[in-house]
Order: C-alpha cells, then structure tokens, then sequence
C-alpha cells in the first residue's frame, strides 16, 4: 500500500501528453484522496501473479470464481473492440467479462483502470491459458492504447492475420 506523494522509483511515470505537446507528469499527484484506486502500487508482474492466483484457486474458492465469471443480466451491452469482433461487455462480481462473438469467439476476463496519467487493462484469456497485462502512461488515450496495443497483442496471441487488422 502507497502511503506517499510519490510513486516510488522504478515505478513508470504517470504522464499524460496536452494537446500542445507539453507533458504533464501526475506522479507527485496526491492519491490519498480516492483510496483503492490510487494507494495500491505494483507491477505488471505482480498483477500476473495475483490473477494467477485467483484464477487457480489459491485465493478464492471455485464456486466464488464462477460467481465473478457471471455478469448481472443488467450489465450486459453491446461491445464492438475493432479487429477483435462484436459481442456482449458484462459485470460480475469484481470483473469485467466480454464475450465477442464475431468474427471468433473470445472471452476476456478481467478489469480496466485508470488514473490521472495511467491506465491499465488487466485480462485473462480463459480458452488461451493466458494473462494479459498493460500499463499504459496515459489515462486520457486508453481507447487509444486498446486500439493500437491491446488488441493486435491479443491478436497475435490468438495467432490470427495481423494484415485483417
């Protein structure tokens, strides 16, 4: 748990790019304000080894697993994510899951977050056996991120054509 002002090193900066060009480095910003979101520091690895965790039982047991996996009929919404197809977006307990359907089904299960000058997808590709994890410096571009990274990183995952993309 982060109890200062500062991200500590080597942690990546929090920085969001103005529409001047200037940058804006947010990693003095003072996080206390908005607990949860902003006091827990770590890294890709260790959001890997967490999901790792839970999704092999060590943290939860099966049946509450299975709850997180089902979305409440009210969250469920059409989802387009480009190359990667259209499908549903739902909500269960603690994790996001989108089910495309077409062109291929894929399911992703996990969360996104942001903050001022970062933003992280945090997913696990079930049929794959596979966890994805991107810090991205920019919380203001992450449609940006998921266009341009996060999906043909899944694509290739999936060793689908990169060229349909």
């Amino acid at each position: 748990v982060h109890r200062t002002n500062r991200l500590p090193d080597p942690s990546m900066h929090a920085i969001e790019v103005d529409d001047d060009g200037s940058i804006m480095d947010f990693s003095t910003l003072h996080k206390h304000y908005d607990r949860g979101s902003g006091d827990i520091v770590s890294t890709a690895a260790d959001l890997n080894a967490f999901h790792t965790a839970l999704v092999s039982g060590e943290l939860i047991s099966p049946s509450s697993y299975a709850v997180m996996k089902t979305g409440s009929p009210q969250s469920k919404k059409s989802i387009h994510m480009g190359a990667l197809g259209s499908g549903k977006q739902g909500y269960g307990i603690g994790y996001a899951i989108i089910s495309l359907e077409e062109p291929n089904e894929l399911t992703l299960l996990g969360h996104t977050g942001g903050y001022a000058g970062a933003s992280t997808f945090w997913y696990y590709l079930e049929a794959e056996d596979t966890y994805l994890t991107l810090h991205a410096n920019s919380a203001i571009k992450a449609a940006a991120v998921q266009d341009e990274i996060l999906i043909p990183v899944i694509l290739f995952l999936r060793d689908e054509d990169m060229a349909e993309s």
